[in-house]
């Protein structure tokens, strides 16, 4: 049996982006992937954005760095 990685979600954005990350939070779990919600313990972090208004490129690209940064695997 494999292992396979914990996955948590950054949910960044509008109510669509929310209701897409619940339906990615579904599939990850039926495919048997561990979800935390605690970005620092999870293996994998998606972020889920949006790059519609400039405030919200500009969240993206600092979520992103600071992500990096904590040499997460994105």
């Amino acid at each position: 049996m494999t292992i396979k990685p914990t996955i948590a979600i950054s949910h960044l954005g509008c109510e669509k982006n929310r209701i897409d990350t619940e339906h990615m939070l579904g599939l990850l779990v039926e495919a048997g992937y561990g979800v935390d919600a605690n970005e620092d313990l999870a293996d994998y972090v998606i972020v889920n954005t949006c790059s519609f208004i400039e405030a919200a490129r500009q969240e993206s690209v600092r979520t992103l760095v600071e992500l990096a940064e904590a040499d997460k695997r994105l």
